[in-house]
């Protein structure tokens, strides 16, 4: 090989390796997505407790039957109607339909910084309304009259 042809090999290579796309930056996420870490998931159950028949409690509830005890003195049937995961990002909202077609809504709020990352988030159903803050694993209750029946919602923090 000539010394013309190592010298065009050579700036032809090293054209290649300090080109300014050979070391770009990966492209940046879209607009519309959000971070991963800027999203949380949600997991609402809802819960139908009455007052007919021998008491029972969902065998799908049974990660809840600690939570369930304050009800049980007025209540003594608990049946789970329905389950909804929702992945929100900050800002965003869920809405469920609960039985007597009141609505239940979640509104992402971002994270709360300590030393558990908290998930922060408004709950809103039937006029009322409440903000938490929830380490991920967490779950909170709300009670909700509907007649004769008390519709509660489970709601679990990923």
């Amino acid at each position: 090989m000539s010394n013309t042809s190592r010298r065009a090999l050579i700036v032809a290579l090293l054209t290649t390796l300090l080109a300014p796309t050979a070391w770009a930056a990966p492209p940046s996420p879209s607009a519309d997505a959000p971070p991963a870490l800027e999203q949380a998931t949600f997991v609402v159950r809802i819960i139908e407790a009455s007052r007919v028949g021998s008491p029972a409690v969902d065998a799908r509830l049974g990660d809840m039957r600690h939570e369930l005890r304050p009800f049980e003195g007025r209540y003594n049937q608990f049946t789970l109607i329905g389950e909804q995961v929702h992945t929100l990002a900050i800002d965003k909202i869920a809405q469920t339909t609960l039985p007597g077609k009141s609505l239940f809504t979640l509104q992402f709020l971002g994270f709360q910084s300590g030393k558990v990352r908290r998930v922060r988030y408004l709950a809103s159903s039937a006029g009322a309304r409440s903000t938490r803050s929830v380490a991920p694993g967490g779950r909170t209750l709300d009670a909700i009259p509907n007649g004769e029946k008390l519709t509660i919602v489970s709601t679990t923090v990923r």
